[in-house]
């Protein structure tokens, strides 16, 4: 499996200062492309996937929550391998094409992932839906 594209916006935010997430462009490309080429099973950063079927070509999955609480009970669903129960506020935004392999689009830091599905985020969720298309379509990396 071939790594993982990243998109120019992710390469940014990746990049500020004080940005609260674990993870830099090189480790969350390479732990993501071992999660996709291993499964569930063999990382515990990434959880619960959404919207991995067809015709869905924005899919987002569940990042590692980083209350110590909330992180106990994620290992505890990853060790179980009830994979499926590990949901937190915090999301990976990705797509995936067989003729062109999965792209990174975003990652929401929590609390706010839920917050996408609402109607003041529509056109947020309507931007990273073209971005998921057109890499889907023709291999676009914006």
């Amino acid at each position: 499996m071939a790594t993982a594209k990243i998109t120019s916006q992710l390469q940014l935010k990746l990049a500020q200062p004080g940005l609260n997430f674990p993870l830099n462009e090189q480790d969350l490309i390479l732990e993501f492309t071992h999660w996709r080429q291993y499964g569930p099973a063999s990382n515990t950063w990434f959880g619960r996937t959404i919207g991995s079927e067809p015709p869905d070509k924005l899919m987002h999955t569940h990042f590692a929550p980083y209350d110590h609480a909330k992180l106990q009970t994620w290992l505890f669903y990853h060790e179980k391998k009830s994979y499926h129960k590990m949901g937190s506020t915090g999301y990976v935004l990705w797509a995936n094409d067989p003729a062109h392999g999965d792209l990174l689009i975003d990652v929401i830091i929590e609390p706010d992932a839920h917050d996408l599905w609402t109607k003041a985020e529509k056109a947020t969720l309507e931007g990273y839906l073209i971005v998921a298309d057109n890499f889907c379509f023709n291999g676009t990396v914006p």
